[in-house]
């Protein structure tokens, strides 16, 4: 764990740095990929920035949600400037919400903008778990195993970096299947689906998980509600494409 980093006279916390790094890479990675695809244009840049700035603030209001018995009692800190504080797939949820109120008044097509997002959403979720392990959040259990790290004074399960991985991972399979998907808005959803599972079995790990329901923990829940929305999607887009195409004239 590695909390501050100084750079010549001043000193950085380490997730600040890693959340700035990992917004210039996603930036550059979605720019990369609209050029290679044709795709650039000022409603892309547009939705960028958007999305850029909600994802900051819905994964912000999405820690505070999951932690709201440490922030009821102090509105304050909803705002203090701590953003390895953040749970990364409520902000892309509420990024999708904020595409489409932006597409559809202007007929934009919200399913291959998604796409587009997703290989620069990917990265970011990535220097995010990065920044989680460089703050100690979301520590895991107490273990034996020989990959254990010393973390608050004790041996625990890496599930910082577990996240890591599976994030690497996901965009691997992002990566090897993104010229074979079959339909818009696919990409999206596959590194949505792929975190989503990610942190559903990272947060059996965790020390000390939020109870909800009397047994279930309260990542699991947000997650299985994830999966369960892209399920939808995933049938309802894979049809709706079926379906213009049989309908296009031949």
């Amino acid at each position: 764990m590695l909390q501050v980093v100084d750079i010549g006279p001043f000193a950085l916390r380490t997730a600040q740095l890693l959340i700035i790094v990992g917004l210039a890479f996603s930036l550059e990675v979605i720019t990369r990929y609209a050029n290679h695809r044709n795709a650039n244009s000022q409603s892309l840049q547009n939705s960028l920035w958007i999305g850029f700035i909600v994802f900051l603030l819905g994964s912000r209001a999405s820690y505070i949600a999951l932690n709201w018995s440490v922030y009821q009692n102090d509105p304050q800190a909803w705002i203090s400037l701590t953003p390895q504080a953040m749970f990364p797939l409520g902000g892309v949820a509420l990024v999708a919400v904020a595409l489409i109120v932006y597409t559809i008044p202007r007929s934009i097509p919200l399913r291959p903008l998604l796409d587009l997002f997703a290989p620069g959403i990917a990265v970011l979720i990535i220097f995010v778990n990065l920044a989680f392990l460089a703050e100690g959040d979301y520590f895991g259990r107490e273990t034996d195993l020989p990959w254990a790290i010393d973390l608050w004074s004790a041996d625990r399960h890496p599930t910082q970096v577990y996240a890591v991985i599976g994030g690497i991972l996901t965009l691997i399979i992002w990566m090897r299947w993104q010229m074979r998907l079959t339909f818009s808005g696919q990409g999206f959803l596959l590194i949505v689906t792929g975190n989503a599972v990610t942190w559903l079995l990272v947060s059996m790990l965790l020390a000390s998980p939020a109870i909800v329901f009397n047994q279930y923990r309260r990542e699991q829940v947000m997650m299985w509600v994830v999966l369960v929305v892209v399920a939808f999607l995933w049938n309802l887009w894979q049809n709706d494409d079926i379906q213009a195409a049989v309908d296009q004239p031949s």
